[in-house]
């Protein structure tokens, strides 16, 4: 039986990795998401663990490996959940946001 308080990938943060890279994490000021195939429109959100969308943004054309830069600046450290929607699938992964400064 497996240790609770480890860190164990979820089958969507799997999913999510075989489609994205997103770095770096934990994150201070921007998170940057690469996706590994050509996208034409994806819907980023950021979600806190209260389950509240906190950020979202759209983009399109997205070329693979172009980089997609999300400003996080403006909001408190904490864990929060990057979820990406392509018009078909939702994909989702955890990151830590801490302030430098």
């Amino acid at each position: 039986m497996g240790n609770p308080s480890s860190i164990e990938q979820s089958e969507e943060e799997v999913l999510f990795k075989t489609h994205f890279a997103v770095f770096p994490n934990p994150v201070d000021q921007f998170i940057t998401i690469q996706p590994y195939l050509a996208l034409d429109k994806i819907r980023i959100s950021i979600i806190n663990t209260e389950g509240k969308e906190v950020k979202q943004t759209v983009k399109q054309n997205i070329k693979p490996g172009e980089t997609v830069n999300v400003d996080l600046k403006k909001l408190p450290e904490g864990i929060y959940i990057l979820n990406i929607y392509d018009g078909k699938n939702n994909y989702s992964t955890k990151f830590l946001h801490i302030d430098k400064d």
